[in-house]
């Protein structure tokens, strides 16, 4: 079955770091995420390079669609980031939407953590 997954596609996309078009991949290919060593891996280099360059980013908003793919593998049990990480995507999606005054999708994150402060704050509201 994994002899669909295209794994040139896959080592081009992680080698030129265009990691809005992996991740959309990783989730094309969803049902080998947990099983496909390559498709893990690829994963796994994204997320150590996405965190890596997270507290350097200056407009978060260009960060914005990676955050929620992360989210979205990690909720859909595609790929699972550790509970730190977690929470860290959490709190970035939710200081962006809130900061776009959009109250709704930032509280839609914070009910995942609602223990952390910002997402305390923004429930409240």
């Amino acid at each position: 079955m994994a002899e669909n997954v295209d794994y040139e596609q896959i080592y081009q996309l992680t080698f030129r770091k265009q990691w809005a078009e992996l991740l959309e991949l990783v989730y094309k290919y969803s049902k080998f995420a947990s099983s496909d060593e390559l498709v893990r891996r690829a994963v796994n280099t994204f997320e150590n390079e996405f965190f890596g360059e997270l507290d350097k980013v200056i407009a978060k908003d260009d960060i914005e669609t990676g955050l929620e793919n992360l989210f979205l593998l990690h909720k859909g049990k595609i790929y699972s980031l550790t509970e730190d990480r977690a929470i860290t995507v959490v709190i970035e999606l939710v200081n962006i939407y809130r900061n776009k005054g959009l109250l709704l999708e930032a509280y839609n994150y914070a009910v995942f953590y609602p223990k952390q402060e910002i997402c305390a704050e923004v429930s409240k509201n």
